[in-house]
């Protein structure tokens, strides 16, 4: 095998395919990016059998043929050569090495052989398939991810389900203390789409496709692929069902208040000096002093109160909620102003944006 490339080309593609590597006793190969070049085209490879990714570069191709190599040390070696001309890769047939040179360097890298390296498969659509940007996945994905429960005994829930209705595109994830729920508007049909994404796959799959490229959605019984120009990758999915939320989203309340978001990011900073180990805060609607009072109060820091202008409807009303899972999804929010709903005590909050509803929140109350 030979081919020829830029430094830059080689590192771009590497640092994304270093962090699907794994270290894996059983199977060292999975430690490895492979380089494969066939049909007068170079793709660099990487798997962990749970997610698999192809990377397809621009070079001069001299010759056919393929190695993998260690990810960690080859992408550090990219990352640090001060060189920006043309990189040479070169492996004989009978040699247990690749050979790297730019101008300034000269490296010889132990490899494995190319036959030792896992497949990637491709999805075929049988199960459906949609196109969606980059940015608007991107968008559907951040927007509810922090929601998934981390833990591994519910899988379902350890996920980010998209689903379609009424043609739009839902993302959500819950861990049962809170749920995020995202629209999408793919402006592509879409006809029963019901995917259950791991959540540790996700965090990959926006990281592996950035930019505003289009991508084709294909979705087979145990997996799926995304494929752009010029990449592949394809995701197991979680088997199972997804909990049948849109029953508990509140659909009246007893107050509501409308709030600049930036107000109560703010309130939320500064009560979290005060809150504890708990993360606990207190909102206090207040329709006489069309107030929103934040309240925290630790007995061995001290207490706050921080008061935001608010619109307030509906009953007064003291409820207690742990205040990281709303300082989370602030930023995700397209809206200058949103709106917190409370149905009632021991009822869920629902913050929604004002000027655009693509996504909402729902948060548990705590006891006090």
């Amino acid at each position: 095998m030979k081919i020829e490339c830029t430094k830059e080309t080689l590192s771009s593609a590497l640092q994304k395919l270093e962090k699907v590597t794994v270290k894996n006793p059983t199977l060292p190969v999975l430690k490895c990016v492979l380089f494969q070049v066939e049909k007068g085209s170079i793709f660099l490879k990487a798997t962990n059998l749970d997610i698999g990714v192809e990377i397809e570069i621009p070079g001069r191709v001299i010759k056919e043929g393929g190695f993998a190599v260690p990810g960690d040390i080859i992408t550090h070696l990219f990352t640090n050569i001060n060189d920006k001309g043309k990189i040479k890769i070169e492996k004989d047939e009978d040699s247990n090495y690749a050979l790297i040179k730019s101008d300034k360097t000269s490296t010889k890298i132990n490899i494995y052989p190319s036959d030792e390296f896992p497949g990637i498969p491709r999805s075929e659509g049988e199960m459906g398939s949609f196109d969606i940007t980059s940015d608007q996945l991107d968008e559907g994905i951040r927007s509810v991810w922090l929601s998934a429960s981390t833990s591994n005994i519910k899988p379902e829930l350890s996920s980010v389900h998209l689903y379609d209705r009424d043609n739009m595109l839902f993302f959500v994830a819950t861990d049962f203390f809170r749920l995020s729920e995202k629209k999408i508007n793919t402006r592509s049909e879409l006809k029963d789409i019901s995917i259950l994404l791991p959540y540790k796959n996700t965090q990959n799959i926006i990281r592996l496709i950035d930019g505003k490229e289009k991508i084709k959605f294909l979705i087979d019984e145990n997996q799926v692929s995304l494929m752009t120009k010029n990449t592949l990758v394809t995701s197991r999915t979680i088997n199972g069902s997804f909990p049948d939320y849109i029953q508990i989203i509140p659909k009246k309340f007893n107050s509501k208040a409308t709030i600049l978001k930036e107000d109560l990011s703010a309130a939320l900073k500064v009560n979290s000096i005060f809150s504890g180990e708990f993360n606990q805060i207190k909102f206090i609607v207040s329709k006489k002093s069309k107030k929103l009072k934040v309240e925290t109060n630790n007995a061995h820091i001290g207490t706050n109160v921080t008061e935001i202008d608010s619109d307030i409807e509906g009953d007064d009303m003291e409820i207690t909620f742990n205040h990281k899972y709303i300082s989370d999804c602030l930023p995700y929010f397209n809206s200058e102003s949103i709106t917190l709903g409370f149905e009632g005590l021991n009822k869920p909050l629902l913050i929604k944006g004002v000027s655009d509803d693509s996504l909402c929140q729902l948060i548990m109350p705590m006891n006090k």
